[in-house]
C-alpha cells in the first residue's frame, strides 16, 4: 500500500461493523475506500470472528423468514412457528434486559430499523440460515424466542466472509496487519462533495 494513497473513506477496523460502513459508504457514491484491519488474516473479524451472529429484528413472521431462508425445504418451513415481532416488542425486550437503561431514541433507531437493515444485507447477497440458538422444536413445530430465529451462514465466522468477498467485489481496498497510529489531513486536498 502506497503512504499516501488518496481516499474518499478511511474506515478503521475490520469486524462486520467495519465492512457494513465500508460498503455503505461504497454505495454511496465514495469511489475510493479503504479498510484498515491490525489483524493478520488468521484473526480479523473481532469478536463477529468467535460469535454466532444470530439477529433479534423487527419482522411479520414466518412469510418474511422464508425471504431469507430459500434453501429451507418446505416441509421445515411448515413447521416455522415465529411470530411477528413489532418495533413496540423489541423496545419492550431492550428495556427488560438492561432494565430500563437504555437511550430511547437510539433504541427506537435500532429496533425501527432492524428490518430495513436485514433486507439490506439480504439485497447484497449475504446468506441466512435458521439460528439453532434461538428455537426449541416441539412435537416437530419450531419455536422461536422473540424476534430472532437467524443467523448469518457460518455463523461469525461465515458473516466475516461473506463480507470480505462482497467489499472485494465492490473494489474497497483492505488492508491487514495495519497499525493506524495518526491521520493527517492536508487541507489543500481537502474536498467536501
Amino acid at each position: 500500500m502506497s503512504k499516501n494513497p488518496e481516499i474518499d473513506v478511511l474506515v478503521i477496523g475490520g469486524g462486520t461493523a467495519a465492512f457494513e460502513a465500508a460498503v455503505a459508504a461504497r454505495q454511496a457514491g465514495a469511489e475510493r475506500v479503504l479498510l484498515l484491519e491490525k489483524a493478520p488474516e488468521a484473526e480479523f473479524g473481532g469478536n463477529a470472528r468467535f460469535s454466532h451472529t444470530g439477529f433479534r429484528f423487527v419482522h411479520s413472521g414466518a412469510r418474511e423468514m422464508r425471504e431469507f431462508l430459500p434453501q429451507l425445504d418446505e416441509s421445515t418451513f411448515q413447521a416455522l412457528n415465529p411470530h411477528p415481532y413489532t418495533p413496540e416488542d423489541f423496545m419492550a425486550d431492550l428495556a427488560r434486559v438492561t432494565p430500563g437503561r437504555i437511550n430511547k431514541e437510539l433504541a427506537f433507531t435500532l429496533a425501527s430499523n432492524s428490518n430495513l437493515a436485514l433486507h439490506w444485507m439480504l439485497n447484497l447477497g449475504i446468506k441466512f440460515e435458521l439460528d439453532a440458538q434461538s428455537y426449541a422444536v416441539i412435537d416437530g413445530r419450531y419455536f422461536f424466542e422473540p424476534g430472532r430465529g437467524l443467523q448469518t451462514t457460518g455463523g461469525g465466522l461465515g458473516q466475516l466472509m461473506q463480507w470480505r468477498d462482497l467489499a472485494q467485489r465492490m473494489g474497497i481496498g483492505n488492508s491487514l496487519r495495519c497499525q493506524s497510529f495518526r491521520l493527517a489531513r492536508q487541507p489543500a486536498a481537502y474536498r467536501e462533495r
